[in-house]
């Protein structure tokens, strides 16, 4: 086991007030809950404010599980909007979305388009294969 800090470690201790004020990071624009490491650490000298924390994550996942497990679904805008709306609206509007969503694909997953897109698959590669392409 390393005796160094970890990943971030100095940058967490800089900031880490910051960081669990909002309870989150962000990455490449992108905002994320923090990492379980940062979560060890912080627990280490605030325990009670942690408590807290973890508390009000469960109370989130609750009201609104899809928001952490449907990330691949929707982009991280679209939950930052969400929070803005009633929790029943959050619920009617995404069930709406996602039929739009599955609508606007569902030509892609009939028979003959699976077909045809094997048929396509198997002459790319044949092309691939003979350098033609």
């Amino acid at each position: 086991m390393s005796r160094k800090p970890g990943i971030a470690g100095d940058w967490l201790a800089k900031y880490k007030d910051r960081v669990y004020q909002t309870d989150d990071i962000t990455i490449n624009g992108r905002k994320m809950r923090p990492p379980k490491y940062y979560d060890r650490l912080y627990e280490i000298d605030h325990q009670d404010k942690m408590e807290e924390i973890k508390k009000n994550r469960k109370k989130d996942e609750q009201v609104c599980p899809f928001l952490f497990y449907d990330f691949f679904l929707f982009p991280p805008s679209y939950y930052d909007r969400l929070y803005e709306i009633d929790h029943q609206d959050k619920m009617e509007e995404i069930k709406k979305n996602r039929k739009k969503e599955m609508d606007k694909l569902a030509h892609l997953f009939t028979p003959e388009a699976l077909k045809q897109a094997e048929k396509t698959h198997k002459a790319r590669m044949s092309l691939y294969k003979r350098n033609k392409l």
